[in-house]
């Protein structure tokens, strides 16, 4: 898929871009340098990122770091320093072809150059009062290059283009008129960025998300869909004060900020509210009263997906914090139900951008008394996940087996053995020795010690540790574990088997057992592990009737 470096942030997930501003901002893209065909590399963070454009797109990327194509922020910070560079590029090659321009006809271009620039005011003044159209279009292509005494006005503007008697319910018509002034005015932004006109783009999108605010319930707004708008401009304002150096200016947008989320204007299950958030976490005013009332509604709204709740409790966790009011939002987990995926997502969210601690913290902390057995297991499954990728090895171990003491399955231990090494398999193995010292039931931990052989790919010991435990039924739970590669093994331990459990068992019990197991051998397909076990019980128990006769029948 091709991506418009004009338009990354709508291709690449939020928080990819939230951190690829970070890495920007903290100015850790060095050698940024142009190839033939449109090959564009850079080191990022210590990785080398590759990426390829042709016709305003990319074509193609790579970064060696572990994350590769999928999740990186190099390359998402990377695309940005290249738009950049592009614009400014763009810009002074204007520049330059308009100083060196002579014109070979008559036409419009060359008129402008030539006449007196007192001409062309006069004209354009007249033509502007008889026609409301040009005169519109003449504001939005020039405010940005107007210094009035008036800091509204983007506002007065906008306010020009709503006829008076619609203000407080726009026609549909001029909710596209809004809308193509709003896309106009921060096309004019985004040169003023690249220019580092910083001031006139506070003054352009600030004043564009006061005027929308009143407007944004209306039927006829909601027509054509504001949203991705609103949600640059909220990207814009976070631009601006992450790349202006004036402590009034920052000051000013902090001021904003703080007051329109507050408002809570833009409806919860819009994107906006998790921009609005994304940008408060640069700050450092702590206010978290009014803050946690809302996300805590946002986190009780059923209509709210899934995944924008868990990216929106994610910022909010990294702003409790930054600010210093963990104790506070502990106590409200602990008092809370909140859905374990949604804990989950969160969790996963917080890992995405780079705060396993935090995941940890949250998962730690969940009260599992108003929660099912089950959704308190999906927690301590999803705590283990983090302690793996964590290398926390024994606190993994450790929450694996009260996982496993709810409900046994394979997988907690497959896990800790995927994609390691060798010495860090050895260093999991000790570790889990140690811990099985501490367990007195001597079925739950053979039956541990099984999984631990498969996770490991250990079949022989799998196969000695069934032979000590003597136990038919932990054979058949792991039967289909031994491959046929095993045949010879497979024979003796069933006979060892069959005669530890013979020897305590009589009447039917057995001869059902034995029936469910020559069941299993035809499921997996191991025709001569059946007669074996047949002919061993026929020569060896003949006295047993039932016994032989279910077995006959079976």
């Amino acid at each position: 898929m091709t991506i418009p470096i004009n338009n990354i942030e709508h291709y690449f997930d939020e928080n990819l871009v939230l951190i690829a501003e970070n890495i920007l901002e903290n100015k850790q893209v060095h050698a940024l340098a142009k190839h033939e065909q449109g090959v564009w590399t850079a080191d990022v963070q210590g990785f080398e990122v590759e990426v390829q454009i042709k016709s305003s797109k990319i074509i193609a990327y790579t970064c060696e770091c572990p994350k590769g194509n999928e999740s990186c922020s190099h390359v998402v910070a990377t695309i940005m320093l290249i738009r950049r560079k592009i614009i400014q590029k763009n810009l002074e090659q204007q520049e330059k072809k308009e100083r060196s321009f002579i014109p070979n006809k008559l036409n419009i271009t060359a008129i402008l150059k030539q006449i007196p620039d007192d001409n062309v005011r006069e004209f354009v003044r007249n033509y502007a009062r008889t026609d409301k159209k040009f005169s519109t279009a003449l504001k939005a292509a020039f405010i940005h290059k107007v210094d009035v005494a008036d800091d509204n006005k983007y506002y007065t503007y906008l306010r020009s283009i709503l006829p008076a008697k619609e203000y407080k319910n726009p026609s549909f018509n001029s909710g596209r008129k809004l809308l193509n002034a709003y896309t106009t005015l921060l096309d004019g932004s985004e040169e003023c960025f690249v220019l580092g006109e910083f001031l006139e783009v506070w003054l352009c999108v600030s004043s564009i998300l006061s005027f929308h605010y009143p407007l944004s319930d209306k039927s006829n707004i909601q027509k054509h869909n504001f949203e991705p708008l609103i949600l640059k401009t909220i990207q814009m304002l976070s631009k601006a004060y992450l790349n202006t150096n004036a402590l009034e200016l920052k000051e000013k947008i902090e001021l904003f900020t703080i007051e329109e989320i507050h408002k809570v204007h833009y409806r919860l299950d819009s994107s906006a509210f998790m921009y609005w958030l994304k940008l408060l976490y640069k700050f450092n005013k702590p206010d978290t009263a009014r803050i946690s009332t809302l996300c805590h509604k946002i986190l009780s709204n059923g209509s709210i997906d899934l995944q924008k709740k868990a990216a929106i409790f994610a910022l909010y966790i990294g702003l409790i914090k930054k600010w210093k009011q963990l104790k506070d939002l502990k106590q409200w987990l602990k008092s809370t139900y909140l859905p374990p995926a949604l804990l989950l997502k969160a969790a996963e969210n917080l890992y995405l951008q780079g705060n396993g601690n935090d995941a940890k913290w949250l998962l730690k902390n969940i009260s599992t008394k108003t929660l099912t057995t089950e959704e308190s297991l999906l927690l301590k499954q999803g705590l283990f996940e983090t302690e793996i990728q964590s290398d926390q090895y024994e606190a993994a171990i450790k929450i694996g087996l009260e996982c496993f003491r709810i409900k046994p399955e394979k997988l907690y231990f497959t896990r800790l053995f995927q994609t390691q090494s060798s010495a860090q398999k050895e260093e999991i193995k000790s570790l889990f020795i140690k811990e099985l010292e501490n367990i007195s039931d001597k079925n739950i931990k053979a039956r541990i010690q099984c999984q631990l052989s498969i996770a490991d790919a250990d079949i022989n010991e799998l196969i000695a540790t069934l032979e000590k435990s003597k136990d038919l039924n932990l054979y058949l739970e792991f039967l289909e574990d031994i491959s046929l590669d095993y045949q010879s093994k497979h024979k003796k331990l069933i006979q060892i088997l069959l005669k530890e459990y013979l020897k305590e068992h009589f009447g039917e019990k057995p001869a059902i057992k034995i029936r469910g197991l020559l069941k299993e051998y035809n499921k997996i397909g191991n025709n001569e592990l059946r007669s074996v076990t047949e002919n061993y019980i026929q020569k060896n128990y003949a006295s047993r009737k039932t016994l032989i006769d279910e077995i006959l029948y079976y």
